[in-house]
């Protein structure tokens, strides 16, 4: 695999994967202005017309991107996950997925917070919002083995599970911007043993 490649996330043997690896390579060199369909088609070495046989729009290139790139996180940090598991056993797995898969995935998390913070247009935003979400009752459902429930979620200190988890993804953010150099097995544990501790805590007050 090049270094400076996506093709471990799209098929690109076929052509709408290839759309798709080469339009996650410009933004990850570039930003949403300069993702073109004429830069894609000429970079994936089809012609523009092609392009809209399988997208309408490039912004509908992007909201799929945003979908793919979702559906990879959540398949791989959550792989081997189950609720047959105790909580210490997924929380270990989900950490251990984690550290492995870190700096694969670094180049596909920037390009969600670029469009995060690059891209105003509402539909993106909305697209967003059903991600974070759909991460949000992934995780509720995985270590509490049920649905988020906001209202909930405000009158107890299971709050704070989701807070320590968004202090996660700042670590991840910190450690990408210093090439690597920041998370390690010691530190992701030690999240994990808080959000264990929060958890386990609640369900002794109920």
């Amino acid at each position: 695999m090049e270094k400076d490649k996506i093709n471990f996330f799209a098929d690109v043997n076929t052509t709408r994967g290839k759309i798709i690896s080469v339009a996650c390579d410009i933004l990850k060199e570039g930003n949403y202005q300069v993702m073109t369909t004429s830069i894609i088609s000429k970079a994936a070495g089809i012609s523009e017309g092609t392009i809209y046989r399988y997208f309408n729009s490039k912004k509908e290139i992007l909201l799929t991107i945003l979908d793919e790139l979702n559906n990879y996180f959540v398949k791989t940090f959550f792989s081997g996950v189950d609720n047959n598991k105790s909580l210490s056993e997924k929380l270990n797995i989900i950490g251990e997925n984690f550290f492995i898969h870190k700096d694969e995935l670094a180049s596909l998390y920037s390009i969600m917070f670029r469009v995060f913070s690059e891209v105003s247009d509402v539909d993106v935003r909305e697209r967003f919002k059903q991600i974070y979400e759909k991460i949000l009752n992934q995780i509720s459902f995985l270590l509490l083995g049920k649905d988020f429930n906001e209202e909930e979620a405000k009158n107890s200190s299971i709050f704070s599970t989701y807070l320590l988890w968004g202090a996660g993804e700042l670590l991840w953010k910190l450690d990408i911007v210093n090439e690597g150099k920041v998370l390690n097995k010691e530190i992701i544990q030690n999240m994990l043993n808080m959000i264990s501790k929060i958890i386990e805590m609640e369900k002794e007050k109920k």
